[in-house]
């Protein structure tokens, strides 16, 4: 199994609007094929600022799997809303 994790820091104007939309479309990447399961998750109020502000913790079967829910439409779509407002991006994939 593939644990794909990936977490982003958005810019500062517009976060709070712009953080609803994400969370909005990031739980229709739920719904995706392939996807074993998963969380979309948002920093905790009160924890440190300089943490990243939103992120996906979703399995996969293998690579393929994951590949596959890269390139479908829906998630090439939330690609583009997310890059309309991030500042950074960190991602990891590991063996489970």
């Amino acid at each position: 199994m593939i644990r794909h994790i990936v977490m982003f820091k958005l810019q500062e104007e517009g976060k709070e609007e712009n953080l609803k939309k994400i969370l909005t479309a990031a739980e229709g990447l739920k719904e995706l094929p392939g996807l074993l399961g998963g969380d979309v998750v948002t920093n905790a109020p009160g924890a440190a600022g300089s943490n990243y502000d939103f992120g996906l913790v979703f399995d996969f079967d293998d690579l393929a799997a994951l590949d596959a829910y890269q390139n479908h439409p829906v998630h090439v779509e939330f690609v583009k809303l997310v890059l309309t407002c991030k500042k950074e991006r960190a991602c990891i994939d590991c063996e489970m």
